[in-house]
């Protein structure tokens, strides 16, 4: 289904099992996506993003900003959905000052936001190169609840970090563009 624009509704729930595709996103402030795969085909910014259930799909677009005040909440991905990028030339997730990237642990793992084959595009293979940017003041939350003590690396497929004074947990910390997580 393609819906060119999304309009003055207070909070959108997607619980399908097919593809929205989503062109124009004008106040709506809430979004929570549960099943299916969601596509945004042009810059979105203003909105809270809680992706959560079981195989939900989201493609963020080109250029997806976590404004002030509002959130990315991932619990999805490897396996059980994914949330990032399969054919945007160089897409590019800005967490600016005050908003908040916030990745929780299942599974025993760590939600990621990755390079994936949504099979949308029907391309074999990815080709995006995705850009997570955490500028000054933007806001990383980690959630280790389950995970195994020790170090550990998140390598994302075909993505890498830059941390440009974000404000992180003390267990938390980007090392070569990727997130490296200490559980204790």
């Amino acid at each position: 289904m393609k819906v060119n624009e999304f309009l003055n509704s207070p909070k959108i729930t997607g619980t399908l099992s097919g593809t929205m595709i989503v062109d124009s996103v004008v106040n709506c402030p809430v979004w929570e996506w549960n099943s299916g795969t969601l596509v945004y085909e042009s810059a979105v910014s203003g909105i809270d993003l809680k992706v959560d259930g079981r195989f939900p799909e989201v493609l963020l677009g080109p250029d997806f900003t976590v404004s002030a005040g509002k959130v990315l909440d991932i619990c999805c991905g490897q396996k059980q959905g994914a949330v990032g990028w399969d054919h945007e030339a160089n897409p590019v997730l800005t967490v600016a000052s005050g908003g908040t990237l916030r990745l929780r642990a299942y599974n025993g793992g760590m939600s990621r936001i990755e390079v994936f084959r949504s099979g949308f595009w029907d391309e074999e293979a990815p080709t995006s190169v995705g850009n997570i940017m955490l500028e000054a003041g933007a806001i990383l939350e980690v959630d280790t609840t389950g995970m195994a003590v020790g170090t550990h690396d998140f390598q994302w497929p075909g993505v890498t970090i830059a941390d440009n004074g974000a404000i992180k947990p003390t267990n938390a910390s980007i090392v070569g563009g990727q997130l490296r997580v200490v559980v204790s």
